[in-house]
C-alpha cells in the first residue's frame, strides 16, 4: 500500500505555450484531426503558473505570453454584457426614479 500525503493545497492556472513565439496551447492538448492550423503541437512547450486566485486572465478574450519577460499580454478583452440588474438600475437613473 502506498504511504501518499495528502496536503490542503491551491493551484493558480497553469499556461502552457510555445516557447518561440509565446502562443498559448491550453486549449489544443486534446486530440484532434481534420483541418488543424500548423505550429499546435511544437517541438517544444514551456509553461508559467500564475498564483491562485490571480486576476491577470478575468474578462480577458485573447492573450499569448511575451517569451522574453515571460509573462501574460493581453491582446483583447470580453465585452462587458450589462445584467439585468445593471438595466433594471440604468432605467430608474434614466427615469428619474433614483
Amino acid at each position: 500500500m502506498n504511504n501518499i500525503e495528502v496536503l490542503n493545497m491551491e493551484y493558480g492556472k497553469r499556461i502552457i505555450f510555445d516557447p518561440s513565439n509565446g502562443r498559448v496551447l491550453n486549449y489544443c492538448l486534446e486530440e484532434m484531426s481534420g483541418n488543424l492550423q500548423e505550429g499546435l503541437r511544437p517541438e517544444s512547450i514551456d509553461f508559467i503558473d500564475l498564483p491562485y486566485g490571480d486576476t491577470t486572465l478575468r474578462d480577458v478574450d485573447a492573450y499569448h505570453v511575451d517569451v522574453q519577460t515571460r509573462t501574460v499580454v493581453v491582446d483583447s478583452y470580453r465585452e462587458h454584457t450589462l445584467t439585468y440588474e445593471e438595466l433594471q438600475q440604468q432605467l430608474l437613473i434614466a427615469q428619474g426614479v433614483i
